[in-house]
């Protein structure tokens, strides 16, 4: 299922790859007639099919248009046009990052019961709703208990620490970046690390297989690093103050990020490299998955 509505260029590329896969069932989320129409004639035209859930906002308000008499006619009108079939209803709640599990569970059946609602209108009138998919990472244990719901969280085996803080979710370690040393100066004060520089300005680094991350204190505009800016500078472009290491070239490391929160959520973060132990245990489950599969072996 493509989980967002196809424009553009867009549409043609999705027909492609319904082409391309012609034993693969194939189904997008839409939210505006428009372009259930547009992608109706390009299906059509290429001589292909596909299932179109109708997005429902439940609460997100980003994307889908919320339940009641406008989405029932535009669904209905889905029904009629050719091309594509009635895949049923498509509702994230990724908005619900309530911690309490029983307020979150009741936020849940707050968000879904105009969905469910929905879809009973649309049974009434005879037209198909095949399934109802649903649920964000936070909330995909509260709708698999309910056989009606499709669950499809976006997170499902590397999550940031925001959902760490979950206690029923049981997750155990944060999103990696797996990033290598591409250049050791002599005097081993500084190490750049590829793909750190995409990240977003607001991202700390927590946690290496390679080495340990020593965490600087916090510090925001109003307060003076203890590095002085120009290695706050260097951190946002890739380049990472050592101490105490010896990072080798290629040394590959999955690199342990999240978004500041709370009271330092103004703040960067500042991190020193220092060597690990050779014989160190990598007990993370998921950073070992991670080196098995990017080890020179699996190159």
């Amino acid at each position: 299922m493509l989980a967002y509505q196809p424009v553009g260029p867009n549409v043609q590329r999705f027909v492609e790859l319904t082409r391309a896969f012609p034993a693969t069932r194939f189904s997008v989320i839409a939210d505006d007639v428009s372009v259930m129409r547009t992608l109706s004639a390009a299906l059509t035209a290429a001589g292909a099919t596909a299932e179109v859930l109708l997005d429902v906002d439940c609460g997100m308000h980003r994307t889908g248009i919320a339940a009641g008499t406008q989405a029932f006619a535009i669904y209905k009108e889905l029904a009629t046009l050719p091309g594509i079939t009635p895949g049923g209803l498509h509702a994230y709640d990724g908005h619900n990052n309530l911690i309490d599990i029983t307020a979150r569970t009741a936020q849940c059946a707050q968000d879904m019961a105009p969905v469910r609602q929905l879809r009973g209108d649309l049974q009434a009138a005879g037209l198909p709703v095949p399934r109802l998919v649903s649920s964000g990472t936070r909330t995909f244990p509260i709708h698999a208990a309910n056989s009606d719901v499709e669950c499809s969280p976006g997170t499902t085996v590397l999550s940031d620490t925001g959902t760490a803080q979950f206690p029923d979710l049981n997750f155990q370690h944060a999103a990696l970046v797996f990033t290598r040393v591409i250049s050791n100066r002599e005097t081993i004060s500084s190490v750049w690390i590829w793909d750190i520089k995409p990240l977003p300005r607001k991202t700390r680094i927590r946690a290496s297989p390679c080495w340990d991350l020593k965490m600087h204190k916090p510090f925001s505009k109003r307060r003076t690093p203890r590095l002085g800016n120009a290695a706050r500078s260097q951190l946002q472009s890739g380049r990472l103050p050592v101490r105490h290491s010896t990072p080798h070239l290629p040394d590959r490391c999955a690199v342990h990020v999240c978004r500041d929160r709370g009271k330092s959520a103004r703040h960067n973060h500042l991190a020193y490299l220092r060597a690990r132990p050779q014989n160190h245990h990598l007990t993370n489950k998921a950073t070992t998955w991670f080196m098995k599969r990017c080890s020179p072996a699996n190159n």
